[in-house]
C-alpha cells in the first residue's frame, strides 16, 4: 500500500513540477523574440522602457530569472540597455555607415 501512495505522490510531484516550469523549457527565448518583434514593429520606441521583470513574469507566467534572462538576451544583442533602478530601455537604432 505504501508503494501505491508513493507512486501517486510521485505522479503529483511530476505534474506540479511541469506546471511551474511551463511547456517550453526555453521560455526566455520566446519572451525575447516577442520583445524583439515589438521593438522592430516600433511598439517599443528608442528610449522607452521595456516591460518590467515583474510584468513579464505576470504576463508569461514565468520565474523572475526567466524574465531577466530574456532581457539579458536582448541586452547582449544590443537592442536594450539597463538603467540601474529604472529597468531596461530600448536602445536607439544604429544606422549603417553612409546613411543619414
Amino acid at each position: 500500500m505504501l508503494v501505491g501512495m508513493t507512486s501517486v505522490h510521485s505522479d503529483q510531484a511530476h505534474a506540479a513540477r511541469g506546471q511551474w516550469r511551463g511547456a517550453d523549457p526555453r521560455a526566455y527565448i520566446r519572451i525575447a523574440a516577442l520583445l524583439r518583434d515589438r521593438i522592430a514593429a516600433g511598439e517599443l520606441a528608442p528610449g522607452q522602457a521595456t516591460p518590467s521583470i515583474t510584468r513579464l513574469c505576470a504576463d508569461h507566467d514565468v520565474a523572475r530569472q526567466t524574465a531577466a534572462h530574456a532581457l539579458h538576451v536582448l541586452q547582449d544583442a544590443g537592442l536594450v540597455y539597463r538603467v540601474p533602478g529604472l529597468g531596461y530601455h530600448v536602445r536607439n537604432a544604429i544606422l549603417p555607415a553612409g546613411s543619414s
